[in-house]
């Protein structure tokens, strides 16, 4: 991740922070995931892309998605890497085949897996 992202990502963070905790500072917001105050500056200030579990922390805390944060963080989370490691050119195949869908295919598609899944 270049340095222009990372500071997108660390700004973003403290944007949402500062919205869902308006009045609660940077130190408040570390201690209650668990993280040092400096290690929380260091994100918000895009000097530093934390780990996949305080990424998990962080949108728990702010009501973000994890995938999208991981996403914004140039990750995906561990459990997707083994399904691709498990099955890579399928998987392959199929985002590419994703990637070539409108998105009103790409509903249904993921209507059908869905259905799928459930063993329907």
């Amino acid at each position: 991740m270049n340095e222009y992202d990372k500071k997108l990502f660390g700004g973003f963070i403290r944007r949402r922070r500062q919205h869902v905790f308006e009045n609660l500072s940077l130190s408040w917001f570390a201690e209650r995931i668990g993280i040092s105050k400096a290690y929380l500056s260091r994100i918000e200030l895009g000097y530093e892309i934390p780990t996949e579990d305080v990424i998990k922390l962080i949108a728990e805390e702010l009501f973000l998605d994890t995938d999208f944060l991981l996403s914004m963080a140039g990750k995906i989370s561990s459990d997707l890497v083994k399904i691709i490691i498990d099955r890579p050119s399928r998987i392959v195949d199929l985002l590419r085949i994703c990637g070539e869908l409108d998105r009103k295919k790409l509903e249904l598609l993921f209507a059908t897996a869905q259905t799928l899944g459930k063993g329907e």
